[in-house]
C-alpha cells in the first residue's frame, strides 16, 4: 500500500511505500535525492518528504546520499578520463592524417619542381642542338658563297655577309659560332666545311 497524497512527488511516493525494507527503500530515496529530486517541495497538504518517513529520509540523505554522490563523481572523473582519452586518440588521428596529406603535398611539389628541371634541362639541350646546327649551317653557306665568289673571281662578300647574320642571331648562336671557323681564305677551313 502506498496512501499517496494529491501533490505527492517521487520523493513522497518512495518514502510512503509499505512492506519494503528499510535498506531498500533509503536506496530509491538516495538515489532520487542524487538525481535532483528536490526534498524541499511539499504535497497540498504542505506535507515535506522528509516528515513521511523520518528515519529512511535521514538515514538516505546524511549517511547514503554522500557515498552516491562520491561514486557519482569517480564516475564522472572516469568517464572525463575516458572522454579525454578517445579526444587524444581522434586528435592523434587527425594529426597523422594531416602529416600524410602534408607529406603528399610536399611529395607532389618536389615531384613537380624535379619536372620542371629536367624540361628546363630538355629544352636548353635542344636549344644547344639547334644553335649548333645554324651555326653548322651558316658556316657551310659562307664558305660555299666564298668558294662560288672565288670562282668567279669576284671579291669574298663573307665578312660583310657574317657581320649581317651574327648581328640578327641571337647571343647564344654568336658563342656558338668559333671565330675560327670564318677564316674563308683558309684551305683548313674549306676542308673542314667539306668534311
Amino acid at each position: 500500500m502506498i496512501n499517496a497524497r494529491h501533490g505527492d512527488t517521487l520523493l513522497h511516493i518512495a518514502l510512503r511505500v509499505n512492506g519494503a525494507e528499510p535498506e531498500q527503500k533509503a536506496t530509491v530515496v538516495t538515489e532520487l535525492l542524487g538525481q535532483g529530486c528536490s526534498h524541499e517541495v511539499t504535497n497540498n497538504e504542505l506535507e515535506l518528504p522528509a516528515n513521511v518517513d523520518q528515519a529512511i529520509f535521514h538515514h538516505a540523505f546524511l549517511h547514503k546520499l554522500p557515498e552516491w554522490n562520491r561514486v557519482a563523481a569517480a564516475k564522472l572523473v572516469q568517464v572525463s578520463a575516458e572522454e579525454a582519452k578517445l579526444r587524444e586518440l581522434e586528435m592523434a588521428r587527425i594529426r597523422k592524417k594531416m602529416e600524410i596529406r602534408e607529406r603528399v603535398q610536399l611529395e607532389e611539389r618536389a615531384q613537380g619542381v624535379r619536372h620542371a628541371a629536367q624540361e628546363a634541362r630538355r629544352q636548353a639541350r635542344s636549344r644547344r642542338a639547334h644553335n649548333a646546327l645554324v651555326a653548322v649551317g651558316l658556316h657551310r653557306l659562307i664558305a660555299r658563297e666564298a668558294r662560288a665568289n672565288a670562282e668567279q673571281g669576284v671579291g669574298s662578300l663573307a665578312p660583310d655577309l657574317l657581320q649581317s647574320v651574327l648581328s640578327v642571331l641571337p647571343q647564344p648562336v654568336q658563342q656558338v659560332l668559333p671565330v675560327w671557323c670564318y677564316n674563308l681564305d683558309s684551305d683548313v677551313a674549306d676542308d673542314a666545311v667539306d668534311a
